[in-house]
């Protein structure tokens, strides 16, 4: 789109990936994936920043 961005309506579901499978892709400088064990093994969000993925921890549960 002319934006430059994609908008998703709905949920997004990112298929689990772990540290071993993240580090054999080819990965692209601002992909996002969703790790299984990638925070000291614990689930995490992660960014590749170009040269490694980065963790983006989960934080509290979400409430109202």
């Amino acid at each position: 789109p002319d934006t430059t961005r994609v908008a998703v309506e709905d949920i997004l579901n990112l298929n689990p990936r772990t540290v071993a499978e993240l580090g054999a892709l080819s990965a692209v400088e601002g992909d996002v994936a969703y790790c299984s064990d990638g925070d000291a093994g614990s689930k995490c969000i992660a960014v590749y920043n170009g040269t490694d993925w980065k963790v983006v921890s989960l934080g509290a549960t979400i409430s109202t």
